[in-house]
């Protein structure tokens, strides 16, 4: 019989998820669905610890070092929800590296924004002869 709680289990981000740092968050593309999300600060800090695999506990834990407090548990509960049923982040079964997240500044809910429109809308093709080229 397993005594593993939720808190206990570990999350990691999905490999189908590239992320680029920017000033105030994060972009992301799920390279499956073409969708980016952008994310604040405090979700920027939550994911770096997902990249490295960790557990709600964990993230609970920083979040807290970071300066939420127990009223910002719903919504931290909430992004992490977010963020695993848009396939962001889901299961982890390997080993963490214990890696630790970079967060400054004051402490506000971690927020997700999926952008309207898909990637593939926006850019179509590469070799689109109607695209004007960079010079």
């Amino acid at each position: 019989m397993s005594t593993t709680t939720a808190e206990d289990h570990q999350l990691a981000l999905s490999p189908h998820v590239v992320v680029t740092p920017l000033g105030e968050g994060a972009l992301l593309l799920h390279l499956d669905s073409k969708f980016f999300h952008s994310i604040n600060r405090p979700g920027w800090g939550i994911l770096q610890l997902l990249e490295a695999g960790t557990t709600r506990q964990n993230i609970m834990s920083n979040c807290t070092d970071w300066g939420a407090g127990e009223h910002d548990r719903a919504a931290i509960e909430n992004y992490l929800d977010e963020l695993i049923s848009n396939d962001l982040a889901g299961n982890f079964d390997g080993k963490t590296t214990g890696q630790q997240a970079q967060f400054s500044g004051d402490w506000a809910a971690p927020t997700i924004e999926r952008h309207d429109e898909p990637l593939e809308r926006i850019v179509t093709s590469a070799f689109d002869p109607s695209v004007p080229l960079a010079e």
